[in-house]
């Protein structure tokens, strides 16, 4: 009897320790989801302070947002630009920052981009609207002498995950789609390969025998290696080291791919692994049932996955007044607008100035120009007041006319679209006034047209200068990383911009 007694004070003892380690650890992963959701909290508090200093506070996602984009204009539902939640782009449209993004001069939100990259990025948005997993979107596609521009703006953006169409593998049967693709590229880059792949060995082809890898693979350098399995899964790995038919040979980047619930996964050994990677390792859970642990341990993963997406969410909030200030904040009266030889091009005059003493920034420098350039009122960025005080101040008209105005809170924009219904439905009915009115709002219009600088150069021509300087200047401000590389022109065109190049610049 003493053992049975001992037996179950020993059976008691193991089930308040299980006890106790299961309150333990549930008690330490439900904290952390606490602090996730504090952080939350604290990071949409902080985006509605600053919608409120600086934003539209009842921005919504079937607002129409109108985008002059290098001169092209682009609308689209805020919902659709907005979709990619955590990035550049998300917060240049959500609403916070709409009090001080540039303008044009008919008010539509100014972006010095190339337009034919950002009408590709748009398109594609609209297009996951409409797509599943099972359809996934085809990627932005621009013609290739504008690729470089179109993954410029992608990274400019923070839309760098999303998969362009030059990041399909080559010739692979396995690798078929964009997105994988996009991952394995990825992989490459983070271990210093710049991806280019050449198609080597295919085991359907070269036969599925060691000696034909061998004979194919052998002394390569750099190869990635994926293999399909009979059941579908997809597995792999790279190494920046050779394939050898004798002795082994040590690899100091490398990585296996793992098919992980249907997605490829990348693993690294334990000597290659970084810093980053370790503080994401997470220790599977074995001390409880095999249901328990399964629980639990797929409830760290998720948590650990969550961290990782609120800690990407906080710095990207952190980076957004800056990229907001240096990109896409501005005085209107900086937007310039340029007919080169019959094509509409929408610049700033911080581009066109880029190139510092060239023809081409004395032009847009000149103080001359510039004071032209302030004359016409930018009576699109009137508010109700401003509209007021102009009513007040025409002579003739009477001063209940301003007062209607105001009580009926009509912006510049609106002023400008006034008719007589209009008028008359407001209450202004003293035909004199009508006709005096619509005059001076006639007057208000010719007045308010955008100045337009003619451009007497090859349009194809000054549209790769222009895109050049914007990426230069982007460079400069620190938003895009990567060294620039000079315009990829066509053959039939290089003699041309060679002379406007001499003309208006020098590189």
């Amino acid at each position: 009897m003493e053992e049975l007694t001992v037996a179950r004070k020993r059976l008691k003892t193991a089930h308040d320790n299980i006890e106790r380690d299961y309150y333990e650890l549930t008690s330490s992963l439900n904290q952390r989801e606490s602090r996730l959701d504090e952080r939350l909290h604290e990071l949409n508090r902080k985006k509605h302070d600053i919608a409120e200093a600086y934003g539209k506070l009842d921005a919504a996602d079937n607002d129409f947002v109108e985008v002059n984009a290098g001169g092209e204009i682009v609308v689209a539902k805020r919902s659709t630009l907005t979709q990619i939640i955590g990035t550049r782009l998300e917060a240049l449209f959500s609403g916070r920052w709409e009090k001080v993004l540039q303008r044009d001069s008919h008010g539509r939100i100014f972006l010095d981009v190339n337009p034919t990259c950002f009408r590709a990025i748009v398109d594609y948005l609209n297009e996951v609207i409409i797509s599943s997993e099972d359809s996934p979107p085809d990627p932005p596609c621009v013609e290739d002498e504008y690729a470089h521009i179109l993954q410029r703006q992608l990274d400019l953006f923070g839309l760098d995950k999303v998969p362009t169409i030059y990041d399909k593998i080559p010739d692979s049967n396995i690798i078929k789609d964009y997105a994988r693709g996009k991952i394995l590229n990825d992989w490459l880059k983070e271990d210093g390969s710049d991806g280019d792949l050449t198609l080597i060995y295919r085991g359907s082809i070269d036969g599925l025998s060691g000696l034909a890898f061998h004979s194919k693979c052998d002394n390569k350098g750099c190869t990635l290696t994926v293999i399909e399995t009979t059941c579908g899964r997809v597995i792999g790995g790279y190494s920046n080291t050779s394939w050898t038919s004798s002795g082994d040979s040590a690899a100091n980047k490398a990585f296996l791919i793992a098919n992980s619930n249907g997605k490829l996964a990348k693993r690294t050994s334990k000597a290659l692994k970084s810093s980053q990677d370790k503080s994401q390792t997470v220790e599977p859970v074995t001390k409880f049932s095999d249901d328990i642990n399964k629980a639990i341990n797929a409830y760290q993963e998720f948590l650990v996955q969550a961290e990782s997406e609120m800690l990407h969410l906080e710095d990207s909030f952190k980076e957004e007044q800056t990229f907001i200030e240096k990109f896409a904040s501005g005085d209107a009266k900086d937007v310039n607008a340029l007919n080169v030889n019959g094509a509409l091009m929408v610049t700033t005059r911080s581009t066109l100035c880029t190139a510092v003493d060239s023809v081409l920034a004395q032009q847009f420098d000149d103080s001359k120009w510039t004071e032209q350039g302030c004359k016409a009122p930018r009576v699109m960025e009137w508010t109700p007041d401003q509209v007021g005080d102009w009513a007040k101040n025409v002579e003739g008209i009477q001063e209940d006319v301003s007062s209607i105005l105001r009580e009926n809170r009509v912006t510049g924009r609106e002023l400008l679209s006034l008719n007589l219904d209009g008028l008359k439905m407001m209450g202004i009915e003293r035909a004199g006034t009508l006709c005096l009115i619509l005059d001076k709002i006639n007057m208000l219009k010719q007045a308010s047209k955008e100045i337009v600088t003619l451009i007497e150069h090859s349009p194809y021509c000054f549209g790769k200068i222009l895109d050049h300087l914007c990426l230069k200047r982007l460079h400069s401000l620190g938003l895009l990383s990567e060294e620039l590389t000079l315009p990829e022109v066509r053959d039939s065109k290089k003699k041309t911009f060679e002379k406007v190049v001499k003309v208006l610049l020098s590189w």
